[in-house]
């Protein structure tokens, strides 16, 4: 199960699809990740997106005994995770479901030209703590920046606040 894409500068687009078909498209614009075409994206969310994206790493595949439990619950419940380089080809696609029992790990499964891989692996990123699922996710407000006003403090010379007239 080799889920990662090695090199993050070559990562140019993230399209996440959950179940419910809510899509979150994030794109690399001269550095300036969007979400959707219309938002700058939260800089924390993408890092640590991107770090999931680049160093996954598969602990197992999914032990015999669990394995239809674990398609059947990925079946109803997961995000497809499609990951592009700056010309439009798909690096990686996998779907990323919900967290292992002790929530260490991370059910994953591996897709390769559209056809999902026959085993779900249990996935984890080296030295993060804690399963992955909540850093795949589709809600473009959750993924909007929080910045109101992109300007440095100095570069700043006066602020006015207005108030309309009662009328």
């Amino acid at each position: 199960g080799n889920f990662a894409v090695k090199d993050a500068s070559a990562v140019s687009k993230i399209v996440l699809t959950d179940t419910e078909k809510k899509k979150a498209e994030l794109t690399n614009t001269n550095g300036i990740w969007m979400v959707n075409g219309k938002y700058a994206a939260r800089e924390e969310l993408i890092k640590q997106l991107l770090e999931c994206v680049t160093r996954l790493t598969s602990l197992c595949p999914v032990p015999t005994a669990a394995h239809d439990n674990v398609i059947r619950e990925m079946m109803t419940h997961h995000v497809r995770t499609e990951v592009f380089d700056s010309k439009n080809n798909l690096l990686k696609s996998y779907w990323v479901g919900v967290p292992t029992v002790d929530g260490e790990g991370t059910y994953m499964l591996l897709e390769d030209n559209g056809e999902t891989a026959s085993r779900p692996h249990i996935t984890y990123v080296p030295g993060v703590k804690g399963y992955l699922t909540p850093r795949y996710f589709t809600d473009e407000e959750m993924w909007r920046t929080r910045v109101l006003f992109n300007y440095k403090r100095e570069e700043i010379k006066s602020l006015t606040v207005e108030y309309p007239a009662d009328e």
